[in-house]
């Protein structure tokens, strides 16, 4: 998991341990500090990749995001994340292996059981974000999510949205 650079949050919340991104200046400052690679935010409460984004670069007077027009520092704050809070981590790149099939950070979720015995994992699965998508939600038109086998780490099986149907394919489908 990548280092949490910072939090941006208008409200009076602290964050003890973090730097809280409350103005244009302070988020300005922390994207120029960290130029070359990008930023990536998600809402601190959110779920499956709502509001994600991911921050390309910044001058010294607009910040550009991925799929979106570049906007000034206080447009960004005021208009896109708005009251939401978000943590700010650097972008994490795919193994060499995985790039090719990824548009971003391929995730795995696993279902974890913890037992007297020890920790029991059923299931597991790979979410491999498509064309331009940011996360690898399946929500996300175009995503891949695949099922690993929680024995030898193979993907199994690929699942694709078409439409209100499901399709399942045994390889990457554009391969």
């Amino acid at each position: 998991m990548p280092p949490i650079l910072g939090v941006i949050d208008r409200t009076a919340r602290i964050y003890p341990g973090l730097d809280k991104i409350d103005t244009s200046d302070k988020l300005r400052d922390l994207i120029h500090a960290n130029q070359g690679g990008g930023l990536f935010g998600k809402i601190v409460d959110g779920m499956v990749s709502l509001g994600a984004f991911r921050v390309e670069s910044g001058d010294a007077t607009h910040l550009k995001c991925s799929g979106h027009a570049p906007m000034t520092y206080e447009n960004f704050l005021s208009e896109f994340v708005g009251d939401n809070a978000y943590v700010l981590q650097h972008v994490l790149v795919n193994h060499k292996d995985i790039s090719p099939y990824a548009s971003a950070l391929a995730t795995v979720s696993m279902i974890n059981l913890v037992t007297t015995d020890g920790v029991f994992c059923p299931q597991a699965i790979i979410k491999i974000p498509q064309v331009s998508n940011i996360a690898g939600a399946f929500w996300r038109s175009g995503n891949l999510p695949s099922e690993v086998n929680v024995e030898t780490g193979m993907i199994c099986s690929i699942a694709e949205r078409a439409g209100q149907e499901v399709r399942f394919h045994d390889e990457h489908p554009a391969r």
